[in-house]
């Protein structure tokens, strides 16, 4: 409340800016705070992840030319944030690029760590030991710095410190990249341990199908173990984007990434039309869609009871894809299956989802999330609002004056 009165006093005219800020000694202090907001939101939409795509696309499986795309951009983006957030935003950014090109993390985080410090070099507010020096200049009568004065000499040491990290990337490295996180498993585990291959498949709705208009958690497949794991929608301004809420309305044009798929017949009934198979649907959509383990205490009220009557998708938006009970997996349909005390599900479902399964202890317990979670983006829809916020907070803070 008391931040929404900051915001509402200057807006409304009962104070100025300056007297609304008054509180904090400096306006810096607020400039910091916004910063960090900034660079949360890159976060959470999975921008971040989707610039550590787009390096290891244009490195080319060659270290050295991804060390200097790296510092460039860790550069840039550092210019216009706080150096310290860029590096806690992209410490698991780098960790993912070394576990992806078989490289040792070392021979990444320092070069991380040398661009983030050298952004502070670029412009007045990547840093706030600028913003304070120029704040007491100006206090002081002097005139301060431009938004671009200290930019000739951060581009230099830039440079030169993009040249000394190529020079002694090879002493960086190191032999602990075979067990780079081994610790948990993968999508690509979990799939295995479950005997789970060849059973999602992508049908795209066609003009006149009776599901167009109906929201996701209303289709049905009759006696079919069809589960509608999410719905991929084309987007002019990102893409692909996976919607995986129950109250998603179907258009025409959508493709439906279907957990084992019903027959032929039913499947011309609803009028979609089979587009192909999608074993790597949980790599293509790691940032939203994700895996977990759930085992059943011996207390649970889940016991005795088979997998439709806990109505998962209805209750928790998840989708039971397997189950193992004494140490083997269950064969055929999971929705059938007796639970026992000690059975493991694994369950599909959006990465929120899976984070509120975690404050569930009683009926069930969540095991340690894939290694993929890392690099979920819960945000991910909103992304192209946080790219906006960044482009529109650059040139407002042109003519910064604390």
């Amino acid at each position: 409340m008391s931040l929404l009165a900051i915001v509402a006093f200057p807006l409304a005219g009962v104070l100025t800016f300056p007297e609304a800020l008054a509180g904090f000694a400096d306006p810096s202090v607020i400039l910091i705070a916004a910063l960090f907001v900034v660079g949360e939101g890159l976060s959470r939409t999975g921008v971040t992840y989707r610039v550590g795509d787009w390096l290891v696309k244009h490195s080319k499986s060659n270290p050295r030319r991804l060390l200097v795309l790296l510092m460039l951009t860790v550069a840039a983006l550092g210019a216009v944030m706080s150096s310290t957030g860029v590096v806690a935003i992209f410490i698991p950014v780098v960790l993912s690029l070394a576990a992806r090109m078989g490289i040792s993390p070392r021979m990444l985080m320092m070069p991380l760590s040398m661009a983030a410090l050298t952004s502070g070099m670029l412009t007045l507010i990547a840093t706030a030991p600028n913003l304070i020096v120029d704040a007491e200049l100006q206090r002081q009568g002097a005139g301060g710095f431009d938004f671009f004065s200290v930019t000739p000499f951060g581009l230099v040491i830039l440079l030169l410190g993009i040249g000394y990290m190529l020079v002694v990337q090879r002493f960086l490295g190191g032999d602990e990249t075979e067990g780079l996180g081994s610790g948990r498993d993968s999508f690509n585990d979990l799939l295995t341990r479950y005997e789970i291959e060849s059973r999602t498949s992508r049908f795209r709705i066609g003009a006149r199908s009776p599901l167009i208009g109906s929201a996701v958690a209303g289709i049905q497949f009759e006696d079919a173990p069809t589960f509608v794991l999410g719905v991929e929608r084309k987007r002019f301004w990102q893409g692909t984007a996976l919607l995986t809420e129950p109250d998603t309305v179907l258009k025409r044009g959508d493709t439906l990434i279907l957990d084992l798929a019903p027959e032929g017949s039913k499947l011309v009934q609803l009028g979609l039309k089979y587009v192909g198979d999608s074993d790597r649907v949980f790599d293509d959509h790691a940032r939203q869609l994700g895996m977990v383990e759930v085992v059943i205490p011996p207390d649970s009220r889940m016991v005795g009871q088979s997998v439709s009557e806990l109505r998962f998708r209805s209750d928790h938006g998840v989708t039971v894809l397997g189950v193992r009970q004494a140490g083997r997996v269950v064969k055929g349909d999971p929705a059938y299956q007796r639970l026992r005390a000690g059975a493991v599900l694994l369950l599909a479902c959006d990465w929120d989802a899976i984070r509120r399964l975690g404050e569930v202890t009683g009926d069930f317990l969540s095991m340690a999330p894939p290694r993929e979670s890392d690099e979920s983006a819960p945000a991910a829809s909103r992304a192209p609002f946080a790219l906006f916020s960044l482009a529109l907070m650059v040139p407002l803070l042109l003519p910064f004056q604390p």
